[in-house]
């Protein structure tokens, strides 16, 4: 009897491919019937990485790349380039739909039906700009049009695309730090918490459909009841090269393998669900 072939996901991003890599590690005997691959690079060096016209993305030029940046992708994942035409399904990591843009434009107002109907964003609403429902919707599907991914990952058929946004800041994360301010003043405003995130996820989820991208998201069980991450998902976050090490104790940002288990389950849990991967 001949085994079904399995179903080819490629986790291909930044730096925060590194935790759905550690949490594979741990959670594949689960998911027999998914062959992940992984291809990612630091922030910098991703952005800089090109799409040719059959759909193979990496480098395609090296003169254009320093010895370093070449050498990292030789050791990490023994390739500079690949081929997404080998998979079946694409899962983009740590692009941002910049949901800090989101926070930062409407910290300043009181929103109709955010809240418990007495406060706004920033204290009482007679205190505070007025918003309505429509012009906050209107806002927000400004802001997700300016932040799409580029035309050349739209209305893919095979492989099919999806998106997974960074994860949301540390719940302990520091105000002071400009990196942090608005997700700090979000995590602490009373009456405000995931749901407030999960509208304008809602816009960018639809938007992104519109153009054949399916938009991923953790599951609640990662966030503080304040509608960030919980703080202990930050304890030594690791590198994308295994003798990096962690990242620095400032860095609120990246997540450890817990969370990648957490998420890494989701996604192909998911997957399967929606019938695109096989069972394991």
């Amino acid at each position: 009897m001949i085994s079904p072939p399995k179903y080819r996901v490629l986790f291909l991003g930044n730096s925060h491919v590194a935790a759905l890599y550690q949490g594979w590690l741990e959670i594949a005997p689960e998911f027999k019937g998914i062959n992940p691959s992984f291809f990612a690079a630091n922030s910098s060096l991703f952005n800089s990485l090109e799409m040719s016209e059959n759909r193979v993305f990496g480098v395609h030029d090296p003169k254009l790349y320093s010895r370093k940046n070449l050498r990292f992708l030789d050791q990490v994942f023994g390739e500079r380039r690949i081929d997404l035409k080998m998979f079946d399904q694409i899962v983009v990591v740590g692009r941002s739909s910049h949901e800090v843009d989101f926070l930062s434009q409407f910290e300043r107002f009181s929103i109709d039906g955010v809240g418990d109907g007495e406060t706004g964003r920033d204290g009482p609403k007679g205190n505070v700009p007025y918003l309505s429902q429509a012009a906050f919707d209107a806002f927000c599907i400004e802001i997700a049009h300016k932040r799409l991914p580029d035309p050349c990952w739209w209305n893919w058929t095979a492989p099919k695309v999806a998106f997974l946004p960074p994860p949301v800041p540390r719940a302990d994360c520091p105000e002071t730090d400009d990196r942090y301010g608005a997700w700090a003043r979000f995590g602490e405003n009373p009456g405000i918490d995931l749901a407030f995130l999960k509208l304008y996820r809602a816009h960018v989820a639809r938007l992104y459909a519109n153009h054949g991208i399916t938009l991923l998201s953790p599951p609640d069980e990662v966030y503080d009841p304040c509608g960030l991450t919980r703080a202990e998902f930050g304890d030594d976050p690791e590198r994308l090269h295994p003798r990096a090490g962690a990242f620095d104790s400032d860095d609120f940002h990246h997540m450890n393998t817990r969370y990648g288990v957490i998420v890494l389950r989701d996604i192909l849990q998911t997957l399967q669900t929606s019938g695109q991967g096989a069972a394991p």
